[in-house]
């Protein structure tokens, strides 16, 4: 699945998930405002979907829930940051360089132009970057 935004009929990826992950819009939760974001399906999946009410329910009911819900939260908070933190300070190499070791599934999975987005560069640069790496190796 895909996380994206829409701008000028454009569309940018802010996240991807697969098995095993989740993808949630925390501001939209805590503001309860409508989400701007989509959430695209990418490849053939089954979804599990629970709203804002669904999960106070659950989370007064069991404490388990509100403990992972709290969880995933700070691991969403976590992810984002250094996500923004990447995007304001890494250079574009870096920032393929760091998706090929953190995220080695994305590089594998997900059409160039697509990753291009989520790196905030353009799909010419990405190729750029991928034939310096290829010609000289992982650069650091």
């Amino acid at each position: 699945m895909a996380c994206t935004y829409v701008k000028d009929g454009k569309e940018i990826i802010e996240e991807f998930a697969f098995e095993g992950h989740f993808i949630s819009n925390y501001y939209s939760f805590l503001t309860k405002l409508p989400s701007e974001k989509e959430i695209r399906c990418l490849e053939d999946c089954s979804i599990y979907l629970i709203d804002r009410p669904g999960l106070m329910s659950l989370g007064a009911k069991h404490s388990f829930v509100e403990s992972m819900s709290s969880k995933m939260n700070e691991f969403l908070f976590l992810r984002s940051h250094d996500r923004v933190r990447s995007l304001l300070v890494d250079s574009a190499l870096t920032r393929y360089q760091k998706l090929m070791v953190q995220r080695p599934d994305l590089v594998q999975r997900i059409p160039q132009y697509m990753l291009a987005s989520y790196l905030n560069i353009q799909p010419e640069t990405l190729s750029r970057i991928r034939k310096r790496i290829a010609q000289k190796g992982f650069i650091d």
